[in-house]
């Protein structure tokens, strides 16, 4: 009985000597610089958000925060990158709805509730059906029927196959039994450049992406997919209006590798807080037409798993495809 006692004593001796160093460096965190990965190109909402909370969120931290921007594939090659890193709190990723939603419609190298640890929401707000200027129609069901007319002739953009602008697209492609051909673009961006340049002609826009060209006059807005109007963009009705159950709303927020220690969780979440609270997020956020969104990370847990759980029955209900 003695050797087997004496190996269970080393064996939790060099646990906890392996566990030691850990426990010492997330209770120092963050002791260096941290990255903040933005999945999509440098321009566009996910971008511009995480720049205005950029310098607050450093101050919170009392470290640098590095923005890396890794576009690609409606923002699967970034968050997948942060879900392969490791779990110390160093490498974050700056998700939005997208990344969580393109899995039920297409295999992805990380599954959202599986490998990230949530930290906090940032922002939310209803994505904009817009038209360009040469499109006529002024109002959803004008633009049903001028699609009806011409079906398969009409373009129409999205951040990227599988992401939300494409599955909130498809969505309301299959209620309304329209025909349209799709453009995937590598972030809002470019999708707006093609919007604006009439390679495309309608889009499911962040008000991030549409305003500058919406006060341009380059594009229209006809209508929000919130279930209510939006007060932070007055006067537009909703899609629901014209097309009953009709709801798609963004959200912004952190997320981490799985396995990063509670209190690193912890401190992060304090940061996004306190850099909410800051005059210059909240008058940019205003100007940008987004909500900033707080929440724990026990929040945000739920409420992936609620939207992973709608988008599954929307997908199965229009047996949507990701080709």
């Amino acid at each position: 009985m003695r050797i087997p006692a004496l190996r269970l004593l080393r064996a939790t001796l060099t646990a906890l000597v392996a566990i030691g160093p850990c426990a010492a460096s997330a209770q120092d965190y963050p002791s260096k610089p941290v990255r903040l990965v933005v999945p999509y190109p440098p321009g566009g909402a996910t971008d511009q958000m995480a720049r205005l909370l950029q310098v607050p969120f450093a101050e919170a931290l009392k470290q640098p925060l590095v923005i890396d921007n890794r576009p690609g594939a409606a923002g699967a090659i970034g968050t997948a990158e942060v879900a392969r890193a490791a779990p110390d709190g160093y490498t974050l990723v700056f998700a939005n709805s997208g990344n969580t939603v393109a899995t039920v419609v297409k295999k992805l190298p990380y599954e959202p509730m599986r490998d990230f640890q949530p930290i906090s929401t940032v922002a939310t707000f209803p994505l904009i059906l817009a038209v360009t200027k040469a499109v006529p129609s002024t109002s959803v069901r004008e633009l049903i029927e001028l699609v009806r007319s011409k079906p398969g002739t009409m373009n129409y953009a999205s951040t990227g196959l599988g992401g939300f602008s494409h599955l909130t697209s498809e969505y309301f492609i299959g209620l309304t039994g329209i025909k349209m051909t799709h453009i995937p673009y590598k972030g809002g961006a470019p999708a707006m450049i093609a919007m604006r340049t009439g390679e495309v002609q309608i889009m499911f826009t962040t008000p991030v992406d549409g305003a500058a060209h919406a006060r341009a006059g380059d594009i229209r807005y006809l209508a929000v997919t919130s279930p209510r109007p939006s007060p932070l963009l007055p006067g537009l009705p909703t899609v629901a209006e014209t097309v009953s159950g009709f709801q798609s709303v963004v959200w912004f927020g952190v997320l981490a590798p799985a396995g990063v220690p509670q209190i690193v969780t912890d401190k992060v979440n304090e940061a996004i807080a306190r850099a909410l609270e800051h005059p210059t997020v909240r008058d940019g956020f205003k100007v940008l037409q987004v909500e900033p969104l707080y929440s724990t990370p026990v929040q945000m847990k739920d409420m992936m798993g609620s939207e992973l759980a709608q988008w599954s029955r929307v997908v199965k209900d229009l047996n949507l495809k990701v080709e």
